[in-house]
């Protein structure tokens, strides 16, 4: 019997800085307990697909679910998109002021989860990276893909640098402060991952058990999918320039877990022959050189997830993989070069591949 099965691959850069594309394959199966619901739609510079399996005796409100998740994420928008000049992260970039301001409590919980991160990670995650990633033409604003014809001068790096820094960061209460005029911060590496949770919230408060959310290539699964078997993801070999595409070199199966995945092969630049991709080292100024083509990393909580992908692919590989092994009911998948056109998989020792 053929199951569902989903695929993941490298997206565009959208308006909070999608990492991942995931495109869905609908193998036919032979099994099926009902019609399967599915809903559509457009945020955060991406698409979101939200798959449903309903239980024997629900009648979802396919139209009133819809408008639900869009009011989730119409809200995050408001408050964490670098491209919106009337969110409260662009209006807390604009500010000068080192004073601490009060913050909505979501955009709270997201920058006090980065900074949890920041520190799990000794800085190779960090939200106050939009600095670097407008010197390195990745910013908002920015043309796709970028169009830099020299690298950036070492001076002009040391002085965007100056300007990162999640110890700048502070949170009081209700309140976020920074200890420099000049930061500023992109949740674009998280961001995506904190709207996946918070769409699944909703539809378990619907008193929905079965379902699948995908915002961009993050997704969380919970339950079963309509065959009554754990939601299948296929991985997509990344290849530079590679467009989505449905086929799988690996797949794995998500039960009530969340995945995400980052990598340097769809955003990127290419000068002299070298590719310089927007996974920014924020401990160097420079895009991130360890390596590794992609990483996937499977959590309880997708917020999770996208946090831990954008940092395994700044930390060098042997340290990545060892901070995983002690994160509770977390594992990755590192794909790394190997030569033209040739990988090496390193994984922790609980991820499993069909």
């Amino acid at each position: 019997m053929q199951m569902p099965v989903t695929t993941i691959a490298q997206s565009e850069r959208c308006a909070v800085r999608v990492l991942v594309f995931l495109t869905v394959v609908l193998l036919v199966g032979c099994t099926r307990r009902s019609p399967q619901v599915e809903l559509t739609g457009e945020t955060m510079g991406t698409s979101y697909t939200v798959k449903i399996v309903p239980r024997a005796g629900d009648e979802p409100d396919q139209a009133g679910t819809q408008a639900g998740i869009e009011s989730v994420l119409k809200k995050i928008n408001s408050q964490m998109s670098v491209y919106d000049p009337g969110s409260e992260i662009s209006r807390f970039n604009r500010q000068t002021s080192t004073e601490p301001v009060a913050i909505s409590p979501e955009f709270l919980h997201v920058v006090s989860r980065s900074l949890h991160w920041s520190e799990e990670t000794s800085g190779a995650f960090d939200i106050t990276v939009l600095p670097l990633l407008d010197l390195w033409g990745f910013g908002p604003g920015h043309p796709f893909p970028p169009g830099l014809d020299s690298m950036p001068s070492e001076e002009a790096v040391a002085r965007a640098l100056a300007d990162v820094g999640y110890r700048s960061l502070r949170i009081s209460g209700g309140m976020l402060a920074k200890s420099r005029s000049g930061l500023k911060i992109d949740l674009g590496a998280i961001a995506k991952g904190y709207g996946v949770d918070a769409v699944c919230e909703y539809l378990a408060a619907r008193g929905l058990h079965d379902f699948m959310v995908d915002i961009g290539g993050d997704v969380r699964a919970r339950g079963t999918n309509r065959a009554g078997s754990p939601w299948r993801l296929g991985i997509a070999k990344p290849l530079p320039g590679m467009l989505p595409s449905p086929a799988t070199e690996w797949v794995i199966a998500l039960e009530n877990q969340a995945v995400a995945t980052s990598g340097d092969y769809q955003d990127y630049f290419e000068i002299g022959g070298q590719i310089y991709s927007h996974e920014m080292d924020p401990r160097t100024g420079h895009p991130a050189r360890n390596g590794i083509a992609s990483a996937t990393v499977t959590a309880p909580l997708c917020i999770d997830a996208d946090a831990l992908a954008t940092a395994l692919m700044v930390l060098e590989p042997e340290k990545g993989l060892a901070l995983i092994e002690f994160l509770p009911d977390t594992e990755a998948l590192l794909i790394a070069r190997s030569g033209e056109g040739h990988f090496r998989i390193l994984k922790t020792s609980g991820f499993v591949l069909k």
